[in-house]
Formats: structure tokens, sequence, C-alpha cells
């Protein structure tokens, strides 16, 4: 298997890199395709199996009455009509390419969007211009846009992707940022909105490194780095002789 590249020249050996990654994006982008109609075909399975076996409509303002007493109690109406069609392809997906569910599931909705709201992205993923990495990016970066807006940032994205060189992915994340800004700056308020809304901090137990916690917060960029320029001026105030690193003065001050 590894005969014929160990004869090959320093150049054809990264000809042959750049190739093999081409034909990775795109069988990923394959991979991501099936995930998604795979999904569509459960569910459409799924919604044919429940009409099959209840038409929707109550016999009887009894048998109305029983239904909206379960839907109280906290019972789920669709239980005898076993697992719906995202949770039977995520099952499906799961145990065909041996990966978790939670892996599962990203592949079918990172699929659903790319066939839906970056189609055009997404082609440049499957030519091989982008990687996934680079794709997953575009794809969270604008997720505040709105549908109406969608198909202009995916068609001005896909052009600059296509118009230039390969990207590192701190330029290809500044460009997706650059493109949302001006051609749906609204997308640009309500990610800020939600990350106000969505500050916090977490500790939990490290799993990897028994005794120690780990720390996590979020908060809008603005404050964090804000933050962060104070706890480094703190540091850096500190008395030279102080024994503690630069992070130990950070954290002291992050605690209280």
């Amino acid at each position: 298997m590894f005969g014929p590249l160990a004869g090959l020249s320093a150049e054809a050996l990264v000809s042959t890199a750049a190739y093999s990654a081409s034909m990775n994006a795109a069988n990923t982008c394959r991979t991501l395709m099936a995930a998604s109609l795979l999904h569509e075909q459960r569910e459409e399975d799924y919604l044919h199996r429940r009409s099959e076996l209840h038409s929707g409509r109550a016999n009887s303002i009894n048998d109305l009455l029983d239904t909206t007493a379960d839907a109280l109690a906290g019972g789920d109406p669709y239980t005898e009509y076993g697992p719906n069609g995202f949770e039977q392809a995520t099952a499906e997906l799961g145990a065909a390419l041996n990966v978790t569910a939670a892996e599962a599931r990203d592949l079918i909705r990172t699929g659903d969007a790319m066939r839906y709201r970056l189609p055009l992205t997404g082609t440049a993923l499957a030519c091989g211009r982008i990687d996934l990495g680079r794709f997953l990016i575009a794809l969270k970066r604008t997720d505040f846009v709105d549908d109406a807006t969608m198909p202009i940032v995916d068609a001005h994205l896909a052009e600059a992707i296509l118009a230039r060189e390969p990207m590192s992915t701190t330029r290809f994340t500044a460009l997706v940022d650059q493109i949302v800004h001006k051609h749906a700056p609204d997308a640009v308020r309500r990610r800020n909105d939600h990350a106000t809304r969505d500050r916090g901090v977490t500790i939990r137990p490290d799993r990897f490194q028994p005794g120690q916690s780990r720390l996590a917060g979020h908060l809008p960029h603005t404050d964090a780095a804000a933050l962060n320029a104070q706890l480094t001026a703190i540091a850096n105030s500190v008395h030279p002789r102080d024994g503690r690193t630069m992070n130990h003065p950070r954290f002291d001050t992050a605690s209280f």
C-alpha cells in the first residue's frame, strides 16, 4: 500500500497530499448529503406510519378529552409510533459509521444546513476548496442570519471562497464575519444580544485531572477583552519577588 508513495519526489508527495485532502472534502460532502437525505426519508416513513395508525382526528368527545388529559399529565401521544425519523436516522447512521449518537446528530444537522442554508458554500466543500472545519465555521458564524437573507450571504461567501487562494482559519473566519456584517447587519445585532443573554460561568470537575476542576465562561467579546486586560494589568502589578506565575494572580483575582 505504501510502496508507490515511497518513490515519489517531495513535490509529488505534496501534490498527492493535496489531492487526497480534496477527495476527503468531497467524500465528507457526500456523507453529509447522505445523512440529510436519510433523515428526510425516515421522517417521511415515520409520518406515514403515524397516519396509517391514527388519522389525528378524535372519534368522540371522550377520545378528545382522554387525549387532552394524557397531554396535560405529561404523556407523549406519539410513543406508540416508535422512534421518530430523526431518532431512527441517528441510530442507523451511528451504527453504520461507528460514531456516537451526538456525532451522528451533528452530521444530520450539518447536512441539512448544507442543503438548505449554505448550498453554494457546500459546493465549495464538494470541490475541495474548503474543508469541513471551515464549512463549520461558516455555518456557526451565519447562525443568526434569517432565512430571507441567507441566500445572499451564501452566494457572496461562495464567490469569495472561489476567488481566493486557500486561507488560514483565522482569515477565513474574518472573511465570513465581514460578509455577514455587510449583507446581514441584523444578524450581528442578534448575535450580540444572544451573547449578552447567554453569559454565565460554569465550574465542573476535570475528568482527566483528578483533584482539579475546570472553569468556563460565556460573555460578550467586548466584556471578555476588558476583563482580560484588567486581569493582565493586575498580574503585572505584583511585586517582582512574588513567587506566583503570571497565571496565578490572574486566577486569584478572578476568584474574588
